[in-house]
């Protein structure tokens, strides 16, 4: 965290802050205030959209507590349109502000109550041979990161786990439905994860994924335009350095090894982005760069990357970001050609479903799992109705 003349900030606190101070205090200092210290504490910064988001409040009341935590001396004061700067290091530097010793520390409680895998019912239209009906009741038996990836020759049932892939590069022609699978995906992870232990980033220009806007695993709604898909990159940048810092402060190497001693707990972080090729054309340099660094370190502190693209040629998904990402998930695809490096797949052979999942230079074929947009969107309605 920056805390520059943090110091000397505190021993000239006037009288007009006091006064300040004491006025908050003798009127009626939001309920939220000792919830809220502890959010900007954990994202080492502050603006009502932050607190609004990670709160569940309304706009109004978070802008009101961001004018309480300024003059607390929590945070700095604005510098334009800016994130404020958290001045604190944990909550017993808050003037005047005492939680009581069972709350001290403690995430505050979400309302989140996880829907019962029963929800997922047997499609009315399967066009591919399983669906997830057929493993739901499997889905708790793995990782807390695991997905199924499809049944193999042996009709064994094959499972992913973003833990030791760390990322995922779908592929497929537009016919292919490509999308099933990561709804697959993504539905699989929000039934067995709340919102402690999974945030996600969503970016689609098509929209196809706006069914998990509203989500509280969401951290922010689902991104629609490109342009703001760069503010999304560097903020996962910036949260992966922030974690990179406080595991070397804490003397571990990773997110598993903190979580385990740590009183708060970092959640894995999901970033999505649909149709991936569209945001290297649009951003070459920046987009590279940037998911290029989030691929060194991200599967350490608990970031993991998931594309999806109609092919897997260098002009679409340059070759050092193939190369960072050796997890892939290929659809039917045009040509072999379409696969660039990853000739004699066969790929255009696959029938609708199936797939070949390739990891670390070994390739398998496999059917994949079925979701239908009515699971989807119960799954999802069910959720949102506990918040």
């Amino acid at each position: 965290m920056v805390y520059n003349d943090f110091e000397m900030s505190r021993n000239i606190v006037d009288e007009q802050k006091s006064a300040s101070i004491k006025a908050i205090f003798d009127s009626d200092l939001d309920d939220l205030i000792n919830e809220a210290v502890k959010v900007v504490i954990q994202y080492d910064r502050a603006s009502a959209s932050l607190i609004q988001r990670r709160m569940g409040i309304g706009y109004a009341r978070a802008a009101r507590i961001i004018d309480q935590l300024e003059a607390l001396g929590v945070i700095a004061s604005s510098v334009g349109s800016e994130p404020r700067e958290v001045l604190i290091k944990s909550p017993d530097e808050v003037t005047g502000i005492k939680p009581k010793k069972e709350d001290e520390y403690i995430e505050p409680e979400l309302k989140y109550k996880a829907p019962k895998l029963s929800i997922i019912s047997k499609p009315k239209q399967n066009p591919w041979k399983h669906s997830l009906s057929d493993v739901a009741n499997k889905l708790g038996e793995n990782e807390v990161l695991s997905f199924p990836l499809g049944f193999d020759e042996h009709n064994k049932l094959i499972v992913g786990n973003l833990k030791e892939l760390g990322s995922l590069i779908i592929s497929g022609n537009i016919w292919s439905n490509k999308e099933v699978f990561l709804d697959t995906l993504l539905t699989s992870l929000v039934l067995k994860n709340s919102p402690k232990s999974l945030r996600f980033i969503l970016v689609d220009q098509s929209r196809y994924l706006n069914f998990y806007d509203s989500l509280q695993h969401e951290l922010t709604p689902v991104i629609n335009e490109l342009e703001k898909s760069i503010s999304a990159i560097r903020w996962v940048q910036s949260e992966q350095y922030r974690r990179i810092k406080i595991f070397a402060e804490a003397k571990v190497r990773n997110i598993e090894d903190y979580n385990a001693i740590s009183r708060d707990k970092l959640p894995d972080i999901l970033f999505v982005v649909s149709q991936v090729e569209n945001l290297f054309n649009a951003y070459p340099d920046e987009s590279v760069i940037g998911i290029k660094q989030l691929t060194l370190k991200g599967q350490m502190v608990g970031i993991h990357l998931v594309f999806t693209s109609n092919r897997l040629t260098v002009k679409e998904i340059p070759a050092e970001i193939q190369s960072d990402i050796p997890c892939k998930i290929m659809f039917h695809m045009t040509s072999n050609n379409d696969a660039g490096q990853l000739k004699g797949s066969n790929a255009e052979k696959l029938e609708a479903g199936e797939i070949i999942f390739i990891n670390e230079g070994k390739s398998e074929k496999l059917e994949a799992i079925y979701i239908s947009e009515e699971n989807v969107k119960n799954v999802v309605k069910e959720i949102i109705s506990e918040k």
